[in-house]
């Protein structure tokens, strides 16, 4: 292997020694996809991520796939997701909610809205993993889908209609799917940035830096999400 025969090129201070190599290959081939508009298998993945599956009297032509039914989104999400990082990652995100308590004692030291406040102290011990942002002080706009706001955000984001309903992931403003429950959902929101090569913006790095240490174990790079680590393992 290259890094072997230069040892110079390894990462430093990573166990893998590789990790930057193999995000420079992902993304060059996410670069070679792009111009890629009319291939076969391409044009697969776009139907089988689309919003338009569903039969219609003014489009009778368009079949309905059960497969692409937003029912099925959140698996297909979850296994591509599985398939680029190679594991399980709802798998090993369910494992690591052995750590939601520490979480909960980490947040309860910072300050935080009183939305957030009522997520973190709600029945349902998940709905604290809505307040990610507030360790990092990120701004949860984002994170938390809110169709009063001014200006609707374009990334990949969880929208709760009320305090007991179900979450939903709602993408460019429009809902993608519906996640089983509160843990689903902020999972799914780090698999959407992967799977339809979403830029992270700047104001929300840290979180999903940690929920991506969460799903996948991958190394953390900033000193403050690894500062955050050391009280949460």
């Amino acid at each position: 292997m290259l890094v072997k025969k230069y040892p110079n090129l390894q990462d430093k201070g990573s166990n893998t020694q590789i990790g930057t190599w193999l995000e420079s290959l992902r993304q060059r081939f996410r670069d070679a996809r792009r111009p890629m508009i009319s291939n076969e298998r391409v044009q697969t993945m776009k139907r089988k991520y689309g919003f338009k599956h569903v039969k219609t009297a003014e489009n009778p032509s368009t079949s309905e796939d059960t497969v692409t039914t937003p029912a099925k989104r959140p698996l297909l999400i979850l296994d591509e997701a599985s398939q680029v990082f190679r594991k399980d990652v709802e798998g090993k995100f369910t494992e690591n909610m052995r750590l939601l308590d520490n979480i909960r004692k980490l947040l309860m030291t910072k300050k935080m809205s009183t939305s957030a406040s009522t997520n973190l102290f709600h029945a349902d011990k998940y709905r604290s993993l809505l307040c990610i942002p507030a360790l990092f002080r990120e701004n949860e706009v984002h994170f938390l889908f809110s169709k009063d706001a001014d200006v609707v955000t374009p990334y990949p984001a969880i929208y709760i209609a009320g305090v007991d309903e179900p979450p939903f992931i709602y993408l460019h403003g429009r809902e993608l799917c519906k996640a089983e429950d509160i843990k689903q959902a902020v999972l799914l929101i780090y698999c959407c940035y992967w799977v339809f090569d979403i830029v992270i913006p700047k104001n929300l790095l840290k979180t999903i830096e940690l929920v991506g240490y969460l799903a996948t174990g991958t190394n953390v790079k900033n000193n403050t999400v690894q500062k955050a680590l050391n009280h949460i393992l």
